[in-house]
């Protein structure tokens, strides 16, 4: 079973522990990174809650601390989810 965390930074949340992944032009390649770039990058980030619930973790983070979620990962967690 997966665990979400909500990590942020000063003006966005993210959602780190999404199995979806990203895939080149090309179907037969896959790199295999995060969703979102910004968590591939070394960075010192916040860690905020985390939960087995994806629906949960979805929506702390679009509420939390009056940041915006990062677009790629709501957008991977709405795919994970199937919707």
């Amino acid at each position: 079973m997966a665990t979400y965390t909500l990590k942020y930074n000063r003006t966005t949340n993210h959602i780190d522990g999404l199995q979806i992944r990203t895939h080149s032009s090309d179907d037969s390649l896959n790199y295999s990174l995060n969703a979102c770039s910004a968590l591939s990058r070394t960075v010192r980030w916040a860690i905020g809650p985390t939960s087995d619930n994806l629906t949960e973790i979805l929506e702390t983070a679009r509420l939390r601390g009056g940041r915006k979620l990062c677009k790629s990962c709501e957008k991977a967690a709405l795919a994970e989810l199937g919707k």
